[in-house]
């Protein structure tokens, strides 16, 4: 069943996807995806690598997948092609400019979308998925709840998670807002003129909206979801207190796991009677040795360029984020690969920035670790200040609160005032030290 061909067919002629400066309709998605076809000169197998990031070059190959069996690798780019391992040597690259370059004939192997992770913590590493997998979490019922909404693409097309809002724009006969310029200015720019009802980012890239909008308010929004990071309850209560008449989500989902649950009762965490019981699209969730793990459908099915998938023996996803239970909450630590080591003492960075985040003071937080000859390693924190606050007072309170409220070794000893932290590209705190 061709569902993103129908509904763009649906769509026709009414804008589909709007960049501030250009306009795509169905109809155009639907020839270029036809364009695509005819230059791919193979009836099956062909591996094709895009490095095009535009939304209507990623949804026009999307319904090329649907139609044909394929490989498409969504890249960047900047992405090494060695990086890509010798499995998934494309035989054609999609461009930036639409160019289209034809590098050979092989055999494409097991058919599938495959992502690229983010890389936070190394080299990203190749996802291998299903359209439907990815198609899955976005053909609920709330897909006709949504029906012509304007969505704002906050995200990285190419991103698993940028993905998911494309693909929910164009089932639900949407809009897509995706400004060339990304900076969280623009996009609330792009927000407010283009009347957008649904906005999904990362917590981070909520304060900055925030910060940005100020107490302009974005009046036409009726839903925004936060992803991609463990969000804290005061982010959840800014941004509900800051858009009054749109539903607050935030929704747990990575590459490798897909789209899992989503969670709208404007609390941290989510219910711990989840644990060991099945939930909608037959999502199970369990803790152990203080790790989330998770069983889906809609988990990748390997990772393509070769590491060993994080899979238990009885066949269970290792996430790899800390959690906790709480009364009837289960809360998220934070992640296992960036727990710091202080004289023998773990402590995870997001929880430090989760206590500097509940003050009334504070817009903004990044707390890393910096070398310590004595204890192996010390934290620091950067800080935005709330505007209007003298820097120096709100430090030597913050100073105090941090000290009365957290043990000893999770007290940041060195504190820097910035005017704002830099976001990655994926709408992450870029860390560094």
């Amino acid at each position: 069943m061709r569902d993103l061909a129908n509904a763009l067919t649906i769509q026709g002629t009414a804008t589909v996807i709007s960049t501030g400066e250009q306009t795509h309709t169905g109809t155009s998605v639907l020839e270029q995806s036809a364009a695509f076809d005819r230059a791919i000169t193979r009836p099956d197998g062909s591996r094709i690598l895009s490095l095009d990031p535009s939304p209507a070059t990623i949804l026009a190959l999307l319904v090329l997948a649907e139609s044909r069996t394929c490989q498409l690798i969504l890249g960047r780019p900047s992405i090494d092609l060695a990086a890509l391992g010798k499995m998934l040597q494309p035989d054609v690259i999609v461009h930036r400019t639409g160019r289209i370059e034809r590098r050979g004939d092989s055999s494409s192997g097991e058919s599938g979308i495959f992502l690229l992770t983010s890389g936070t913590t190394g080299t990203p590493k190749v996802v291998h998925q299903t359209l439907p997998a990815l198609l899955g979490r976005v053909q609920t019922s709330s897909l006709e709840k949504n029906r012509g909404a304007r969505w704002l693409l906050t995200y990285e097309t190419h991103s698993f998670a940028g993905l998911q809002v494309v693909l929910s724009a164009a089932l639900s006969g949407g809009v897509l807002v995706a400004p060339e310029a990304r900076n969280p200015a623009a996009l609330a720019h792009a927000a407010r003129n283009q009347g957008v009802t649904h906005i999904s980012g990362t917590p981070t890239f909520s304060r900055a909206l925030l910060m940005t909008i100020k107490d302009e308010g974005l009046p036409s929004l009726r839903q925004i979801t936060l992803g991609g990071e463990a969000v804290d309850q005061a982010t959840l209560n800014r941004v509900s207190q800051a858009f009054p008449h749109a539903r607050v989500s935030h929704i747990y989902a990575s590459t490798e796991a897909g789209a899992l649950f989503a969670v709208h009762d404007g609390r941290a965490g989510f219910p711990s009677a989840w644990l060991g019981h099945a939930l909608p699209g037959g999502v199970m969730l369990r803790i152990r040795d203080e790790v989330l793990e998770v069983r889906s459908p809609r988990c990748m099915l390997a990772y393509a360029s070769g590491q060993r998938a994080p899979l238990t023996e009885d066949g269970w996803l290792v996430t790899g984020d800390l959690v906790r239970v709480e009364g009837n909450r289960v809360l998220f630590s934070g992640r296992q690969d960036q727990i710091v080591n202080i004289a023998g003492l773990k402590v995870s960075p997001e929880e430090v920035e989760a206590f500097l985040l509940a003050q009334p003071t504070v817009d903004e937080a990044q707390v890393y670790a910096v070398p310590s000859p004595l204890t192996g390693s010390l934290l620091a924190a950067r800080i935005v200040v709330h505007p209007g606050l003298d820097p120096q007072e709100t430090l030597q309170e913050l100073q105090t609160v941090c000290a009365r409220g957290l043990s000893r070794h999770k007290v940041p000893r060195r504190f820097e005032i910035v005017d704002r932290i830099a976001m990655s590209t994926s709408g992450k705190k870029a860390y560094t030290s």
